[in-house]
């Protein structure tokens, strides 16, 4: 029998840091009800499903990592393809999620959702761009 036959047979998981080896026991998604992502957002019931069944914690170097996709750190509210999807996409400035063609009139904005929070922002975000191509964080209102 091969190494990783045992080790899926066993439930064994490899750390990504320090490659200690330990048995993955999953936990309990309603032992996460009132979990909040990194953004302050609940967890999706699918969100917290993958959390107990992938996420897990080196007992001795303390890294969170995922078992199936191997992120390190976990990509806590998100599966692994979901996660993969957003590391590939472009994201607004303010609330994180992912922007699909939104254009508010301005190339600085380009980085912004359709979100009413997020669009209001605009009102006194500044309009310029830095020499770098990147949008500046600053205000309408700095000199």
């Amino acid at each position: 029998m091969s190494e990783e036959v045992i080790r899926m047979q066993f439930n064994i998981v490899i750390c990504v840091k320090c490659e200690e080896q330990f048995q993955f026991n999953p936990g309990q998604a309603r032992d996460i009800q009132t979990m909040k992502d990194d953004k302050g957002k609940a967890l999706s019931q699918e969100a917290k499903n993958h959390y107990s069944n992938y996420r897990f914690k080196c007992y001795k170097c303390k890294t969170e990592q995922c078992r199936m996709c191997k992120a390190d750190p976990y990509h806590k509210g998100y599966t692994c393809d979901n996660f993969k999807k957003l590391k590939n996409s472009k994201t607004c400035r303010y609330c994180g999620s992912v922007i699909s063609k939104v254009h508010h009139g301005v190339k600085s904005f380009e980085d912004v959702c359709a979100d009413k929070e997020c669009v209001d922002k605009l009102k006194y975000a500044s309009t310029q761009m830095l020499g770098c191509g990147h949008p500046s964080c600053g205000t309408k209102f700095e000199n």
